[in-house]
């Protein structure tokens, strides 16, 4: 394991500096798939799922760049793994989305200020403190059934589903 770690990291340095002085065609290299566009939401949630592509990748691009937004995704769990424990090589400070700079969330921060804000927000999810919301969470629910009941129609969606994580998460806020 460590010895597979360790020519992971070496090879990741190595196109990581050839394409830094641009000797290295990393982003060609591979074969592409028309269906997979990283940054867009239907490649996750439409009807296909990301099942097939995911697969897809595996199979034959493992280690994957989307030109249309210029994203990486690493489709093979030991290679997300490597990754996620260096982040001197592999990094979401700048931003997970290319060209836009660093914005101060979790998804775009490594360790160790990753670890200490997910351990923090994690004490607030645990089944004793997730019990300890039910009535409060009943409460917004019944709340937003009323405020569309006269209507007697909704989207439950829109009206509904979509608003209840935002106003549970702004409250523990």
């Amino acid at each position: 394991m460590a010895e597979r770690t360790t020519e992971f990291l070496e090879e990741s340095r190595r196109k990581l500096a050839a394409m830094t002085e641009g000797t290295f065609d990393a982003k060609g290299n591979h074969p592409l798939n028309d269906e997979i566009h990283l940054l867009s939401g239907p490649t996750y949630g439409g009807t296909k799922g990301p099942h097939g592509w995911m697969t897809w990748l595996r199979e034959n691009a493992p280690v994957y760049h989307d030109p249309e937004s210029d994203v990486w995704a690493l489709a093979k769990y030991q290679d997300i793994v490597d990754a996620s424990r260096n982040p001197e090589v592999f990094s979401n400070h700048h931003n997970i989305r290319p060209k836009t700079g660093h914005v101060p969330m979790l998804i775009s921060m490594d360790d160790p200020e990753h670890k200490q804000r997910r351990k923090n927000l994690v004490r607030g999810f645990t089944p004793r403190q997730a019990a300890l919301q039910t009535d409060h969470v009943r409460g917004i629910v019944t709340d937003l059934i009323d405020a569309v009941i006269d209507k007697g129609e909704c989207d439950f969606v829109w009206d509904i589903a979509a608003w209840l994580p935002l106003i549970v998460i702004g409250d523990m806020l």
